[in-house]
């Protein structure tokens, strides 16, 4: 594999620190949302936008792991589709931020996306949070 030990570690870390936070009161989770995003340079962050961080945007991690787990009843883990593996069969849209100073995903999830005609893969002027800094452009791609 390509994945460092120390890559997989710091995978692990964001994921569960995330998935912990989207249990906390709001209060709490945002703050420690604030903290974790400031390092790297998240405009919400940066520019002290706190109160438009919530624990809501953790969602994604929970749901992520909860389908991977298995947790929650038998509609909620989907054979054909899982985080290790994305079938030929399946359209992709995936957008992100340019601006964001760390990268989730690799040149080969870039070249998966390239070789499949009905997906996308495209990079937004954008921060993190693209549905933020680029909401009407990302909503237009969509359709």
């Amino acid at each position: 594999s390509s994945i460092s030990p120390l890559q997989t570690a710091c995978f692990l870390f964001y994921h569960l620190y995330l998935l912990l936070v989207f249990f906390l009161p709001n209060c709490i989770a945002k703050w420690l949302i604030f903290l974790l995003c400031y390092v790297p340079g998240s405009p919400l962050c940066r520019q002290w936008r706190v109160n438009e961080i919530c624990n809501a945007m953790c969602y994604s991690y929970f749901h992520l792991w909860r389908r991977r787990l298995n947790i929650g009843g038998a509609d909620v883990n989907c054979d054909d589709l899982s985080i290790w593996h994305i079938p030929n069969d399946v359209d992709i849209f995936f957008g992100f931020g340019s601006r964001f100073s760390i990268k989730f995903h690799t040149r080969r999830w870039k070249q998966h996306l390239q070789a499949h005609p009905k997906c996308v893969y495209k990079a937004y002027d954008a921060g993190h949070w693209v549905m933020r800094d680029q909401c009407q452009q990302f909503n237009r791609d969509l359709k």
